[in-house]
């Protein structure tokens, strides 16, 4: 995905435009489902590298499409620039997250009626150091997979055709069409960004931390915390939690932040996050749905604040390179993303060390962002100092 946003979508963008470009990502997503009906090593690592460029193209150019809609839209209508992409974004991203929920509304239902129990009880040592006490053994029959993934695959397929037949490219709308990106244009920008303004760098730890943060909730959480102590089964129900909670967490974050402050309102999400991971550290799982549906709903608000405001200060603070700020925001964010992927086997009994590790990326996000805000706020005094 790195690799995807920096070097594949700019190219690919400028030689068949976003609508097209978000088609091609799309097949890369069926290819990939595809590939589950036989995981080998030879079908998913290929899977995997279509997958991961296709999706950087496919942030990049919804980015794109969106942006000149709601340009084009705030020209109609004699609204704001910022008005008008603030409200396109809020009903994408409110839609992608009724996605995630129905989504896992699908699984969870298929899982449930499709899974067997093996026994009624079992006791296993799992990634925490403790023993965790599963309610039911549950096996997935091979016949629930290839249902589970047809049906994934027949919602891939429906979205090819929505987006074939029911979205207009930008120039059937006879929108003005931005220039033609340069190949590496969007790489050398977000280069001389980080060499530039040094600003940057000290969102990097933001941005690391806000990848590897959603790696552990859906990789490490999922899988020694709520499938060892609840079961195979429970996997979409608590996903759809951990969306709607995000969602609504996000939506009312933006009209929080207006009277409170982003500052502020990170360093609540910094004080959540960091909570429930020292609770996680010392805490010994047990069957406790209340706790195990908790913690994910709690680490949901944390990553609404932290991500809104995230994306708000790289938008605010470099407001005449959002292209270069947002592609290193999402290079960052990737590279947190895979990274944590790629120590979890490694350290796959080993979790107070994944949470060490988390927890460090944690303190230096706040400790880079808190230096970031005092400097920009002696830059202010000095500037009403002159203004004087």
């Amino acid at each position: 995905m790195c690799l995807g946003t920096l070097f594949v979508a700019p190219l690919l963008i400028g030689l068949v435009r976003p609508k097209r470009t978000i088609l091609v990502a799309f097949v890369t997503h069926c290819l990939f489902t595809a590939a589950n009906y036989y995981p080998r090593f030879y079908t998913m690592v290929p899977a995997c590298v279509l997958l991961g460029a296709g999706s950087g193209c496919l942030w990049t150019a919804q980015i794109t499409y969106i942006t000149t809609l709601a340009v084009r839209y705030a020209e109609l209508t004699g609204k704001s620039k910022e008005y008008g992409i603030q409200r396109f974004n809020g009903i994408y991203l409110g839609m992608f997250q009724v996605a995630r929920i129905s989504g896992n509304l699908i699984s969870s239902l298929v899982l449930t009626f499709g899974a067997t129990d093996a026994s009624a009880t079992n006791r296993s040592v799992n990634a925490t150091g403790f023993e965790c006490e599963v309610v039911s053994n549950v096996t997935v029959p091979d016949s629930t997979k290839i249902l589970l993934l047809g049906v994934f695959e027949g919602c891939q397929i429906g979205g090819i055709l929505l987006l074939v037949f029911g979205v207009a490219s930008i120039r059937s709308l006879r929108f003005d069409l931005p220039p033609r990106p340069r190949v590496l244009s969007l790489t050398t920008s977000v280069l001389r960004l980080h060499v530039q303004d040094k600003r940057v760098l000290l969102l990097i730890p933001l941005a690391v931390f806000l990848g590897s943060e959603k790696a552990f909730m859906f990789g490490d959480y999922v899988k020694y915390f709520l499938t060892d102590c609840l079961g195979i089964e429970s996997i979409g129900f608590l996903m759809m939690l951990y969306g709607a909670v995000n969602s609504l967490s996000a939506f009312l974050c933006g009209k929080i932040a207006v009277h409170v402050g982003r500052f502020y309102l990170l360093l609540i999400a910094f004080a959540m996050t960091f909570s429930l991971i020292i609770f996680l550290i010392v805490w010994q799982p047990t069957p406790n749905v209340a706790i195990l549906y908790s913690i994910p709903a709690l680490w949901a608000i944390s990553d609404a604040i932290a991500s809104t405001q995230g994306n708000s200060s790289f938008g605010m603070l470099f407001t005449d390179r959002k292209e270069a700020a947002f592609g290193s925001y999402l290079f960052w964010r990737s590279i947190g993303f895979s990274v944590s992927f790629a120590y979890s086997g490694a350290l796959s009994q080993r979790m107070p060390v994944k949470l060490g590790i988390l927890v460090t990326w944690l303190v230096a996000a706040a400790l880079g962002y808190a230096t970031l805000e005092a400097i920009e706020r002696q830059k202010k005094k000095k500037e009403n100092s002159w203004s004087n």
